[in-house]
């Protein structure tokens, strides 16, 4: 029983779409057994202050226009009693955004996609293959989907924060 429960965590795939800006700007934590997970997009507001300074804040978001850069954080908290191992968090990104090259969190760990996550490879490896049947090296226009393959087995109650950076189209 342990076995198997450790061989359908390692292909564990949560699949979060990257925008909910148009119903809700943060999902609440929701679970699903094993985890708990929360994903929100920011943006960064700076704001003058009496002294003459800045600060830089960030905000959920309310409302986008083209070419605003906006962060992605996913956060999750593992629940199961059961060390996970080979856990692996999917993000596909909509067709509005273009991913910030090397923006994402834990680089080392971060594989992305040009086809909808049917394959994945580092982004130093990244191609598109054109109608042509050529390949062309990839640019963060044509990322599809993130994909963390964490390093380390996932206890009880371990945490985390993965965030990336988009452009609006």
């Amino acid at each position: 029983m342990f076995k198997n429960t450790l061989k359908a965590l390692k292909t564990l795939s949560l699949i979060l779409s990257a925008l909910y800006l148009c119903v809700a700007p943060s999902l609440a934590f929701a679970k699903d057994g094993k985890f708990e997970y929360r994903h929100t997009m920011l943006k960064e507001k700076t704001v003058k202050q009496e002294d003459g300074s800045e600060k830089t804040t960030l905000e959920e978001v309310k409302r986008t226009l083209p070419g605003e850069e906006l962060i992605g954080v996913f956060e999750y908290k593992y629940l199961n009693d059961e060390k996970a191992e080979d856990v692996v968090f999917s993000l596909p990104l909509r067709k509005e955004f273009v991913y910030v090259e090397g923006s994402a969190t834990d680089e080392k760990y971060v594989w992305f996609s040009t086809d909808d996550g049917k394959t994945y490879s580092r982004f130093k490896d990244l191609k598109v293959k054109m109608k042509s049947g050529a390949e062309r090296v990839a640019t963060g226009n044509d990322v599809t989907n993130l994909q963390w393959r964490m390093a380390k087995p996932l206890n009880k109650g371990d945490t985390g924060k993965l965030r990336y950076h988009v452009i609006v189209k």
